[in-house]
């Protein structure tokens, strides 16, 4: 593997899904300059990062899910100023450097998630103001998220002991966040029905509101977002696309079908069990969310 570093023009590293074992070589640091993407995700590496992976100063992509990789984040991944997908989680990472976020400002997509890092939130995400999906998910963070990212569209943060997303006191587990693009035409009339319906309905498969949050964000703009209950399991996306790290876990034919049923049930529920009918608009994977049982949606 060593012999990649004579690929002078190598600019894409694409190797995951292929269960590889070990640890990364340092000698990652000195391959190609011109190298833009670099997938490992999806293997059984371990280990540390190196940090010499803050070489690579060209990469645009840098994904390394669902492996085995602990430690710290490497900081040296900050000086990646044209990074824009950053996804490292389904690993055992327990360290993230502070500041690590200062200058990826091209940053859209981070993924963090199903790690068990400590610590408050860092306060340098705030400079990562192209943002567009941001998973802090399962570890063990504290603190309040920088009220220049709260307008996402979309953020995960459940299961973090002590983390409350606009004043960073409150400790608990706490829901999933959707959070409003108010840019979007008619969003806020959206909103305000979205809250006035989900005061009317009631079912075993669908989400309890825990609250509503209306404030403004650091630019001044309306920040409005809906608190959901807390769903163990995450996202029937990610158990259909993506292995769990440590587990290989995967649905079992029984758990998709009940979870089809819960599903209709809920739709027709809506549909034609509600005083005025609701119709839903979105219906995909990415939003069913299962609960620590995996039959609830």
């Amino acid at each position: 593997m060593s012999s990649l570093t004579n690929c002078t023009r190598l600019q894409c590293l694409l190797v995951n899904g292929n269960l590889l074992k070990g640890s990364l070589p340092d000698f990652i640091a000195n391959l190609s300059i011109g190298l833009d993407r670099m997938v490992l995700g999806g293997n059984q590496l371990h280990g540390s990062i190196p940090s010499g992976i803050g070489n690579l100063l060209n990469l645009t992509v840098l994904s390394m899910r669902s492996n085995y990789f602990s430690g710290s984040i490497p900081g040296t991944i900050g000086r990646l100023r044209k990074l824009q997908y950053l996804e490292l989680d389904m690993n055992k990472f327990t360290e993230l450097p502070s500041s690590i976020f200062g200058n990826i400002t091209a940053l859209n997509r981070l993924l963090l998630g199903k790690n068990n890092i400590h610590g408050s939130i860092p306060s340098s995400l705030g400079n990562c103001q192209n943002l567009l999906k941001l998973d802090l998910s399962h570890n063990n963070l504290y603190g309040s998220l920088p009220l220049e990212i709260l307008n996402l569209s979309s953020i995960s943060i459940s299961f973090n002991l002590g983390y409350n997303s606009l004043t960073g006191s409150l400790p608990s587990e706490v829901g999933s966040l959707k959070v409003l693009n108010l840019q979007l035409r008619g969003a806020l009339k959206s909103f305000m029905l979205e809250c006035k319906a989900l005061q009317t309905i009631r079912h075993r498969n669908l989400l309890k509101v825990l609250s509503a949050c209306s404030s403004i964000d650091f630019h001044g703009n309306e920040f409005k977002a809906i608190v959901y209950e807390f769903m163990a399991n995450g996202t029937l996306d990610g158990w259909l696309h993506q292995n769990r790290v440590g587990e290989h876990e995967y649905l079992k034919m029984i758990q998709r079908l009940d979870i089809s049923i819960d599903v209709a049930s809920a739709l027709e529920y809506l549909h034609c069990g509600c005083e005025s009918k609701i119709i839903h608009g979105d219906l995909k994977p990415s939003n069913v969310l299962l609960d620590d049982t995996i039959v609830k949606s």
